[in-house]
């Protein structure tokens, strides 16, 4: 597959995956979990948004370290967006707002991912 190819697919299998757990499954399953920075829901909604880009990882990354650390760092970027969400929502910040700006960081971040493993 061409350079323009692995792109497109793997921006297309980001997308699709970041639909499906943004858009259809986290308004009928929010997951709450304990106070403060560690809480487990979370936890469970960063391992299942870096387990969701494993396909798209594993067509632009060149080695199973460029795999492992793009893996962990999605983990800890959508861990520390739900705690920056839960914050500024606290705050008064309206809710449009919010989840505008975290899903433009969501997209820029693939972004990144792409750019960096190819």
């Amino acid at each position: 597959m061409n350079f323009a190819g692995l792109v497109l697919w793997a921006l297309v299998v980001f997308q699709v995956k970041h639909f499906i757990l943004d858009a259809v499954i986290e308004p009928n399953y929010r997951l709450r979990a304990g106070s403060g920075v560690l809480r487990r829901g979370w936890a469970t909604w960063a391992l299942l948004h870096a387990t969701g880009s494993l396909p798209a990882i594993l067509l632009v990354a060149s080695s199973i370290y460029s795999v492992v650390g793009i893996f962990v760092a999605e983990f800890v970027v959508v861990y520390l967006l739900a705690w920056a969400r839960e914050i500024l929502t606290s705050v008064s910040i309206p809710q449009r707002t919010v989840s505008g700006v975290e899903q433009f960081l969501h997209q820029l971040f693939y972004l990144g991912v792409i750019a960096i493993a190819l």
